[in-house]
């Protein structure tokens, strides 16, 4: 079975846990909102090609997916305002968090007590093809 992934950036999350303390980051879609889940990443696809229309070991930045690194869409998905108002322009590059692959919860009903939070299994790392996509 296919693990689901997830991306949140942990300098952004740690801002906005500062400015709204009562406030919870960890769950409902923070991990899925963030536009970078980890796509073509299939937990369950061993014996990948070495074909680079397919899949490589190196990410399209030449880097090894030992993790496979993200970022927000354009970059930091937080900003001082005050210093960075108007935000443009974004950040070039793969960024240097780590998407995660996820357990996503048995009931994710908040009416039935769920809140949508995810358990991470680990960072997604495809070390070598013939393993495939892996949680480490």
């Amino acid at each position: 079975m296919n693990s689901p992934t997830s991306f949140v950036d942990a300098s952004a999350k740690t801002a906005r846990e500062a400015e709204v303390p009562d406030a919870s980051f960890d769950n409902g879609m923070n991990g899925g909102g963030s536009n970078a889940p980890g796509i073509g990443i299939a937990t369950d696809v061993p014996d990948l090609t070495g074909d680079p229309a397919s899949w490589t070991l190196l990410d399209q930045e030449g880097n090894p997916r030992t993790p496979q690194n993200s970022q927000q869409i354009g970059g930091d998905a937080y900003s001082d305002f005050a210093n960075d108002y108007p935000l443009s322009g974004g950040q070039e590059g793969a960024g240097d968090e780590p998407v995660l692959v996820v357990e996503t919860p048995a009931d994710p009903d908040p009416i039935a007590g769920g809140d949508g939070t995810s358990t991470p299994l680990g960072n997604a790392t495809l070390p070598d093809l013939a393993t495939g996509w892996t949680a480490v």
